[in-house]
């Protein structure tokens, strides 16, 4: 389910002209699956953590709700740290094989 080889060229084929979605759809049509598939595994990731979250530093995410908790009292600092931005980073760290 990882997205290598020709997904990534599909992927940049898309990118830097949208129509190819079309002229490549069943292509498209596998990569779209291969993202919606990891962008739900991060969430509930993300949902599970923060459920079964104590306020104990255990992994990553739980380290970035730490942070976040500490965030929503200082107003500056609080964009940053919100689900969507915890999610994308632990994406990141997963795809890449950290």
């Amino acid at each position: 389910m990882y997205l290598t080889g020709p997904a990534n060229i599909i992927v940049i084929f898309v990118g830097l002209l949208p129509a190819f979605k079309y002229i490549l759809w069943w292509s498209w049509s596998v990569v779209k699956r291969k993202i919606n598939f990891f962008r739900d595994l991060f969430i509930d990731n993300y949902n599970t953590h923060e459920e079964a979250f104590e306020g104990k530093n255990g992994d990553f995410i739980d380290s970035l709700l730490i942070d976040k908790m500490e965030a929503e009292e200082e107003k500056e600092s609080k964009e940053y740290l919100d689900k969507f931005n915890i999610i994308n980073s632990v994406g990141e760290l997963f795809i890449v094989g950290s």
